[in-house]
C-alpha cells in the first residue's frame, strides 16, 4: 500500500497519469471523485487542517480550515 500512495504522489508531484489529471482538478476546485457514483456506506478520505482551540484533559476541541470545528 505503501508502494502504491509513494507512486500516486510521485506521478502527482511530476505530472503524469490519472495522479497529475486529480491535482489539476483540485487546482480547479472540482471534485475528485464522481458524486453520482457516491453511495451509503462508501468510504473515503480528505486531509483536514485543524487549529487547536481547547485541550481539556483528554478532550481537544480544533476549529479546521473549512469552518467546522470538532
Amino acid at each position: 500500500m505503501f508502494v502504491d500512495s509513494a507512486s500516486f504522489m510521485l506521478r502527482a508531484a511530476v505530472g503524469v497519469g490519472a495522479a497529475a489529471e486529480g491535482r489539476e482538478a483540485a487546482i480547479r476546485g472540482e471534485p475528485l471523485w464522481d458524486p453520482k457514483k457516491l453511495a451509503k456506506d462508501d468510504m473515503f478520505s480528505c486531509i483536514s487542517y485543524v487549529n487547536v482551540k481547547k485541550i481539556e484533559g483528554k478532550t481537544v476541541t480544533v476549529d479546521n480550515h473549512l469552518g467546522g470545528s470538532w
